[in-house]
């Protein structure tokens, strides 16, 4: 009895894989026809239209720049207090700062092709959060590495663009301190000169020794000024050539991708044609269908 059970399972499987596969027997046309049409589009616009129209070659590299900090002599930089990297890097990922510097090179998003200002920003904005311009701490020290992914023909345009945002994020760590380090060289400069006086008339007194030290401390501080504004340009500069990395395009994936998602959508619909044929010719499942159609309005 098992065995009989067992005969007409295996049976039943084996009748069921034959109607699937006399379905796309059935419908080979279709599906065969279906697939290698797409094939042929896919090849032509992920193959041949790049080589001919340079507008649809989108492939892009990534690019990155050092940018250096400025060495401040030591007693200065600890008088001032100042996080260099940190506000160089605030000023470099600040969105209206970074849309607003590269509007004229129009590198990672174009304003007249957004349409409008809303637009064009929202798409900087996808710029900064997808990392397509990403800003952090150097490994090396008293550096910024910005690092940016940009189409190939934009190379030159890029240069330009990292050239001025930085010299724009210099001049905001300038604006910040030139008034201060201004004012502590005269305030360095007076104390020096009362100190200087004091220990000529107290050369032998008690506070000799304190003043001393202090002359010390006043007297390097103000070579540290000096040593500064001998050597000062900008608190930020691009460091050298770009680092480039080219990044493929992946076309030959994204063709087999396309090829088997229609061929694998064309064999659904074999069945879905050949399920809704089957229901035409079965009264009982049409009345079945229609009665639901029906209930569903």
């Amino acid at each position: 009895m098992s065995e009989n059970i067992n005969n007409n399972e295996n049976y039943e499987e084996e009748i069921s894989l034959i109607d699937l596969l006399a379905v796309v027997i059935r419908y080979r046309k279709m599906i065969l026809i279906g697939t290698f049409a797409v094939a042929l589009l896919a090849g032509i616009r992920l193959f041949v239209l790049p080589k001919v129209v340079p507008s649809m070659n989108r492939q892009t590299q990534t690019v990155s720049y050092l940018v250096q900090v400025e060495k401040i002599p030591a007693k200065l930089k600890k008088e001032l207090d100042y996080r260099f990297i940190e506000n160089g890097i605030s000023f470099l990922t600040d969105v209206r700062a970074f849309a607003q510097s590269q509007k004229e090179f129009k590198i990672f998003a174009d304003e007249e092709k957004c349409g409008s200002a809303v637009n064009y920003n929202y798409a900087i904005s996808n710029v900064i959060k997808q990392k397509k311009f990403k800003v952090e701490k150097g490994h090396i020290t008293d550096t910024i590495s910005v690092t940016c992914d940009i189409p190939v023909d934009k190379l030159e345009e890029t240069n330009a663009f990292m050239n001025k945002f930085v010299g724009e994020a210099s001049a905001f760590i300038s604006s910040e301190l030139d008034q201060t380090i201004k004012e502590l060289s005269e305030n360095t400069e007076r104390t020096l000169n009362e100190y200087k006086k004091d220990s000529k008339a107290d050369k032998d007194g008690e506070n000799s020794m304190s003043a001393t030290v202090a002359l010390a401390k006043y007297t390097d501080l103000k070579n540290d000024i000096d040593t500064f504004y001998q050597r000062h340009t900008n608190y930020l500069m691009v460091n050298d050539d770009a680092f480039i990395i080219p990044v493929g395009q992946g076309r030959a994936k994204k063709f087999i991708i396309v090829v088997f998602a229609v061929f694998f959508v064309l064999v659904f619909a074999a069945f879905m044609r050949n399920a809704i044929e089957n229901i035409k010719k079965d009264k009982e499942a049409s009345g079945i269908i229609a009665k639901a159609w029906e209930e569903g309005k």
